[in-house]
């Protein structure tokens, strides 16, 4: 299981990740106002870590942000979601923001290692550009959203599909040669 993250592929059920989606024309401007970091300066296809912070300053969750052209995709752990969310729905005022949440009808997915990347061309889910941090794509009934972490060492990617394209995804990653990796395994090489 560890030599796969250093020398293919391994694949991860990230079922200790939970997500909402944020949607609305002024969904930057909000999510910046909660957070510890800049997220109006964060591009389209960009990635942030972030805290989100109560009104005494204190921190409450940590979280991924990943800004795609309709939502910015807000990751923290599963235990944490309905917390956040409740924090986020205190806040809105006359905002034009919706808050989705996604832990319910999404699965979380890590591949890691140097054929990583190979994977996702493999099955169709490449970054449309070297660049790019966080890409959307269609895959079975609906879509991928795909972000670089930096969890491991050497390339990673969190892969977020419908809870009913997951097994289609795992199943696929099987056939490219991605090898299943549990915790001790993952998070050794979370450690190196």
């Amino acid at each position: 299981e560890f030599a796969a993250s250093r020398n293919g592929c391994a694949r991860v059920d990230a079922c200790e990740r939970g997500a909402l989606a944020v949607r609305g024309k002024d969904r930057g401007d909000f999510v910046n106002r909660l957070g510890t970091q800049d997220l109006k300066r964060l591009p389209e296809g960009g990635v942030a870590r972030a805290f989100l912070t109560n009104r005494k300053g204190r921190i409450d969750a940590d979280l991924v942000i990943a800004a795609l052209p309709d939502a910015l995709v807000i990751e923290t752990l599963v235990h944490d979601v309905a917390s956040v969310r409740e924090a986020l729905e205190k806040m809105v005022f006359a905002e034009d923001v919706a808050i989705e949440p996604r832990t319910a009808t999404h699965a979380r997915l890590t591949i890691a290692g140097p054929r990583a990347a190979a994977a996702l061309k493999a099955l169709g889910l490449a970054a449309p550009a070297a660049a790019t941090e966080a890409w959307s794509v269609a895959f079975g009934g609906g879509r991928a959203e795909i972000m670089r972490i930096d969890e491991y060492v050497g390339e990673s990617f969190a892969i977020m599909v419908a809870r009913d394209d997951a097994p289609s995804l795992w199943l696929s990653l099987t056939t490219f040669g991605a090898r299943p990796a549990g915790w001790f395994a993952t998070n050794t090489a979370r450690l190196e």
